[in-house]
């Protein structure tokens, strides 16, 4: 079943809506904070923990932050402990591309972190969790002299934070090049049918 729906891949509904199936990756990482652009040449291991460790280092001195957690969150511990617990859960990745920002072409890397929210209350802290991220994605950080820039941004094809809208998977799928033929025809056809049927008399034939 998942091959034939990924094979076919689009699937019109109405004359406006349409939804398209793609494998999906089970190892996505969902809690994305924002994208990390850097200026610097390399991407090694080695200067993801250097990156990171600047933006970490930075937050754990950065009282506005601090204060903006624990006004979010019902840590009852030392405050330095609270940031502390909160940044040793991040994480910072190669997003594998660059991409033009103010001039520029910096490496594109990706941060994660855990929620601090869980289970029942997750929902109930989802407006804390986003003005802790928003923070964190508003700020610069630098690296050997190197500015880091942190942007959150919204993909236009999947609605996902982890990419650029050019470097979406979605657009990038084996074999994906845009809906398949014949599916405008498709769009007519049922939308010719739905008016035959509002039209006819009695009640809807469909069989339920």
């Amino acid at each position: 079943m998942r091959g034939y729906l990924t094979e076919r891949q689009t699937w019109a509904i109405s004359p406006v809506l349409a939804f398209h199936a793609l494998e999906f990756d089970v190892m996505e990482r969902p809690w994305t904070v924002c994208l990390v652009y850097a200026n610097i040449d390399s991407t090694s291991d080695e200067t993801g923990d250097e990156i990171l460790y600047a933006i970490k280092d930075a937050l754990w001195h950065d009282a506005k932050f601090t204060s903006l957690y624990m006004n979010n969150t019902s840590y009852t511990g030392p405050l330095q402990e609270a940031v502390l617990t909160f940044t040793n859960t991040f994480e910072l990745l190669y997003a594998g591309y660059n991409v033009t920002f103010k001039g520029n072409r910096p490496q594109v890397w990706v941060l994660y972190a855990e929620p601090f929210a869980t289970g029942k209350d997750f929902w109930e802290m989802d407006e804390a969790e986003k003005a802790v991220r928003t923070y964190i994605s508003k700020k610069e950080f630098f690296v050997d002299g190197a500015k880091v820039v942190c942007e959150r941004r919204t993909c236009v094809t999947c609605k996902t934070t982890t990419h650029h809208s050019e470097e979406c998977p979605f657009r990038k799928a084996n074999g994906w090049n845009g809906p398949t033929m014949g599916v405008n025809q498709t769009i007519e056809a049922l939308s010719k049918k739905n008016a035959e049927e509002k039209q006819s008399p009695g009640p809807s034939r469909r069989r339920r």
